[in-house]
């Protein structure tokens, strides 16, 4: 699919593709591995094998200019506390130099996995948006194709799962996050300039799109491309330890046991986007007990509860919502920063995606239980 879409974009392009695994991987990953780089090798143009910090072959293949990083070598394999954000990293980091040193021309690198088919427009982005200073990075769309292997209960399991990926994205959106956009590694183009900045992908074993794309979203936007969707494989993998093929297998146990998939409930994003716009204003009227009388208001404005219910409520939000840590984190802000537009870009910068998680999560586990997934379908507010 990268040579159809470098053929439809009648530019050069030089793929580096990165084999690997660590020590833990098991021994069909490593055969695989192994045929991989014996299918690809044997059928280079111009190959040439080189050794040295990294094991690697370049040469030609079809209309690509291929370079091979082999990580799946004895002596030279990914670390397993490492995994997936390592080997990004090093294939991301080879193309950067090539480019500060100016062998590359596009000031975007495409990064992907060797289980996506990418669409034939791939290559064809918006130059708009390329040649923005401003744009940290660029997101494909996606869909899932079940894999063949998947039985009815998994293939069902990935179609819930599709589901709760693009509903959470809505979510934030809807809340009006800066942070609204989701983090699938095999889908994300990212600007040469800003990942120098962020200093690449984190070396984590998982996570590791979620992790790059928060600190580029601080360093400028994200955008979501309007070209045809990125089919990612739907499958069942232990390769990482959460993820599409960890949630596939999870979600679809459930529906073998006749249990339902439960995902956040919808009123965790409507007190979200209340809480983001209310502090917002309290960086202009500065009153903090109104802050949190508003957004207590709201929290409990779905509910029925006794007095006593109420005071309770106020207590957990005090501690799990409204916690000392973050009314410190207002106040130092209000403190600092003299005008509002550094005040709103200082909450901006600390209360991003991650901490919108933790967020999500003490009102899931304190306020909203999650629900069933289906029952979520019915929801109208966004």
């Amino acid at each position: 699919s990268l040579n159809q879409a470098a053929q439809c974009c009648q530019q050069e392009v030089i793929v580096i593709l990165h084999v690997n695994h660590t020590p833990l991987s098991s021994t069909d990953d490593v055969e695989n591995n192994a045929q991989t780089l014996s299918l690809l090798e044997s059928g280079m143009r111009h190959l040439q094998l080189l050794n040295g910090k990294f094991h690697a072959s370049t040469g030609g293949w079809n209309t690509l200019n291929l370079l091979i990083v082999k990580k799946n070598q004895k002596n030279h394999l990914i670390p397993s506390h490492q995994g997936v954000g390592l080997a990004r990293k090093i294939a991301c980091d080879i193309a950067y130099f090539a480019w500060k040193a100016g062998n590359i021309s596009s000031p975007f690198a495409f990064t992907t996995d060797a289980d996506a088919i990418v669409p034939e427009d791939y290559f064809q982005v918006d130059q708009a948006l390329t040649s923005n200073d401003s744009v940290s990075a660029l997101l494909f769309d996606f869909i899932h194709s079940a894999h063949p292997s998947l039985d009815p209960y998994e293939r069902r399991a990935l179609k819930s799962y599709e589901y709760y990926l693009n509903y959470y994205e809505s979510g934030l959106t809807y809340a009006q996050s800066s942070y609204g956009y989701t983090s699938i590694g095999s889908t994300i183009c990212f600007s040469f300039k800003k990942y120098a900045q962020v200093r690449g992908f984190p070396k984590k074993t998982a996570g590791e799109d979620f992790y790059f794309l928060n600190k580029l979203r601080k360093v400028g936007s994200i955008h979501k491309l309007k070209n045809h969707p990125i089919t990612l494989s739907g499958r069942i993998s232990t390769r990482v330890p959460f993820g599409t093929g960890q949630s596939v297998k999870s979600i679809s146990e459930l529906y073998k046991k006749s249990l339902p998939y439960k995902i956040y409930h919808p009123s965790v994003f409507v007190f979200l986007k209340t809480l983001l716009s209310e502090v917002e204003r309290f960086f202009s009227h500065e009153d903090l007990e109104d802050l949190k009388k508003t957004c207590f208001q709201n929290l409990l404005a779905t509910k029925s509860c006794s007095k006593k219910q109420v005071d309770e409520a106020y207590k957990t939000f005090q501690t799990c919502i409204f916690s000392s840590d973050f009314e410190k984190h207002l106040l130092d802000i209000l403190h600092t920063s003299k005008t509002y537009r550094q005040r709103s870009y200082q909450f901006f910068i600390w209360f991003d995606a991650l901490k919108t998680l933790k967020m999500i999560h003490q009102l899931r586990d304190h306020f909203f239980p999650s629900i069933p997934e289906i029952q979520t379908r019915n929801f109208t507010t966004y």
